[in-house]
């Protein structure tokens, strides 16, 4: 492989490599703040209305199951 193009990819996956960390971390923060939503009494329907997450998806977070 040519050098630049070698270092194009580099480039491109240590972006790609940055930008998963972040949605990663995003998605955490997510998944935390809908699950204090619940625990200050909001109801599950009204979270996931808001938080666009199913109900069933809010359930498995809350019971501490991953897909």
């Amino acid at each position: 492989m040519d050098p630049l193009k070698e270092e194009r990819v580099a480039q491109a996956l240590r972006t790609l490599a940055e930008v998963t960390a972040k949605r990663d971390q995003a998605e955490a923060e997510h998944r935390a703040t809908v699950l204090q939503a619940l625990e200050a009494g909001a109801s599950w329907r009204r979270v996931a209305e808001i938080g666009h997450v199913s109900q069933d998806t809010i359930r498995r977070w809350k019971h501490g199951e991953e897909k």
